[in-house]
C-alpha cells in the first residue's frame, strides 16, 4: 500500500512540475528508501 502511493505521487509530481521533475524524483527516492529501511 505504501510503495504504491509513493509511486503514484511521484508520477503526479512529474506531471504537475515537469521543470523540477528531477528534484522531485531525487526527494521522492530518498523518502522511499528511508521508508523501506
Amino acid at each position: 500500500m505504501g510503495p504504491e502511493k509513493t509511486v503514484r505521487n511521484r508520477k503526479k509530481n512529474i506531471r504537475t512540475c515537469p521543470k523540477s521533475n528531477s528534484i522531485s524524483l531525487s526527494m521522492d527516492r530518498s523518502s522511499f528508501l528511508g521508508k523501506e529501511t
